[in-house]
């Protein structure tokens, strides 16, 4: 690192805050796309007059000013810096990718520096206090290309993941309301191909062979109220709280349940058991109740914590993991969220819960169902586990290549 430089980035990049445009939500000839939170994260375009206000082209970087994701930096726009937005221009000595990663890298550090009362901002003053160390240009190329090489890479594998959630977002819909036909292995027709493989119900046309009942009817709905304490007169148990709930589709012995305690009449009602499927019943939003998961193998001394309801299935009639799948689909949860009593805490009543309808089929059928969503969800969990390895290989490089800790060559 003897060959590289020192210096505060305000020498080397001048920052222009951008300004108030006159704006339009349809296309006016002249008129160049916005540049503010919504054109960073892809969503809808405002045009904006560029007439006496900073504009960007791709090679120019951006700084989010403004707001709580403040310092978040973005390369590769072109239109008008909104009044959130700081545009970054190059004096001298940097290349532009290279500080566009520096920055990235620096993101957590410039949250820690933000002020103001109401909304936080970048400070004004981070052109003096933030320090840049770089090499020759040379090698600022060569970094850049190595981080972008392994930005491609991510974003193919988000790409990846996102095609395959598409896939299966579809795929839901098609088989909770057509299902299987067994004797072809494919889809039934739709109800608009062949109307007479169906028949009406609460939920709408559903295929003839399937069964429409309450949850009351084909599973038992039991509420905990096992907290995390623990007590002296109570056994020693591993509990499966909220958060094992929500952010697993499957709960199997290798989380890393923490501890808690029951007492018998507590450890009777409440001990998981394989297909049992658990939701969340209560949430500070109404969008983040319901949230399902099943019990996917036999486990050892695990309670189900509070806030959290579990559905036992009659397995005569249906399998925990087609319920789990089931109460995923997004009329479903709309439902809940719908029926989600409460102002500043959202939860649904037992009779809430009992009362929703669910069509069915024969458990032969549900396994074909399943069968086929669990092989979709296997390769998003396997697109998943490669991008996290991407992820963690780039923030190792970025830490090495950013401090010349590791030399590069050209």
């Amino acid at each position: 690192m003897s060959n590289w430089k020192t210096k505060l980035i305000g020498e080397l990049v001048m920052f222009k805050k951008g300004k108030i445009a006159e704006q339009s939500e349809i296309h006016r000839e002249g008129y160049l796309p916005l540049i503010n939170t919504n054109a960073v994260s892809g969503k809808e375009i405002i045009w904006a007059n560029p007439n006496g206000v900073i504009t960007c082209s791709e090679e120019d970087i951006l700084m989010l000013w403004d707001g709580e994701r403040s310092g978040l930096v973005a390369i590769g726009l072109n239109g008008v810096v909104g009044s959130t937005f700081s545009k970054l221009s190059i004096l001298s000595e940097i290349h532009n990718l290279y500080l566009y990663y520096f920055l990235k890298d620096k993101f957590k550090w410039i949250q820690n520096q933000r002020t103001g009362t109401g909304v936080p901002h970048v400070p004004k003053d981070l052109h003096k206090i933030l320090k840049i160390s770089y090499p020759k240009s040379i090698y600022q190329i060569k970094i850049a290309k190595i981080l972008n090489t392994i930005d491609a890479v991510i974003e193919k594998t988000e790409q990846s993941i996102a095609k395959y959630q598409a896939i299966k977002k579809g795929m839901m819909q098609d088989l909770f309301t057509r299902g299987i036909d067994l004797n072809t292995g494919k889809l039934r027709p739709s109800f608009e191909e062949a109307p007479e493989l169906y028949k009406e119900s609460e939920l709408g046309m559903i295929p003839k062979e399937w069964e429409i009942e309450n949850l009351h009817q084909v599973c038992d709905v039991r509420v905990s109220n096992v907290d995390k304490k623990i007590y002296p007169n109570k056994t020693i148990v591993r509990l499966c709280n909220y958060m094992d709930a929500y952010n697993n589709d499957f709960i199997t012995n290798g989380l890393n349940f923490s501890e808690g305690s029951a007492n018998t009449n507590e450890l009777s009602r409440f001990s998981l058991k394989k297909e049992d499927v658990i939701i969340t019943k209560d949430s500070e939003t109404p969008d983040d109740i319901a949230i399902p998961s099943v019990v996917y193998e036999n486990l050892n001394n695990v309670v189900c914590g509070y806030h959290l309801a579990i559905l036992r299935p009659n397995i005569e009639k249906i399998s925990g993991i087609f319920l789990m799948y089931y109460l995923k689909l997004s009329n479903v949860q709309r439902y809940f969220f719908k029926i989600a009593s409460g102002s500043t805490r959202y939860g649904l009543t037992i009779g809430g819960i009992q009362s929703t309808w669910i069509s069915y089929p024969f458990t032969k059928e549900q396994k074909e169902i399943t069968k086929r969503l669990i092989r979709i969800d296997n390769l998003i969990k396997k697109e998943q586990k490669i991008l996290a390895k991407h992820q963690k290989i780039k923030k190792g490089l970025m830490q090495d290549l950013l401090t010349g800790k590791v030399e590069v060559r050209v």
